[in-house]
């Protein structure tokens, strides 16, 4: 009956020394699952956001951050971002927004809004 109880309690203070708090925080969702938190989601869009903009050919400068809203699976980052658009010897400051959608620690998606004819 001791050596029952004492294994009881052993597995107990085991349980509690993997399921800390911080354990639990750092993987959102359990084992295998990694969410980051707001401040991580919020440079993978801005890095994503440049990057998919110099895919066409622009360069673009996220201004603004408006919203961060948690989703089931991760982020939904929306903002503003300016573009410069060539015209002629000139170069035109476009202004519109994106929305961008971190599911499980990566860039799933983004979308623009308001650029005009901008792909």
């Amino acid at each position: 009956m001791f050596v029952k109880t004492l294994l009881g309690i052993a597995a107990l203070g085991s349980a509690a020394i993997f399921a800390s708090p911080a354990e639990a925080q750092r993987w959102g969702g359990g084992p295998g699952f990694a969410r980051g938190g707001p401040t991580q989601a919020v440079n993978q869009c801005t890095r994503a956001v440049q990057a998919d903009l110099r895919r066409f050919g622009r360069f673009g400068q996220v201004t603004d951050i408006r919203r961060v809203n948690d989703t089931r699976f991760g982020y939904q980052v929306r903002g503003r971002v300016a573009v410069e658009q060539p015209r002629g010897p000139r170069v035109r400051l476009n202004r519109g927004n994106f929305t961008c959608f971190v599911d499980r620690g990566r860039v799933r998606d983004v979308r623009f809004s308001g650029l005009g004819n901008f792909r």
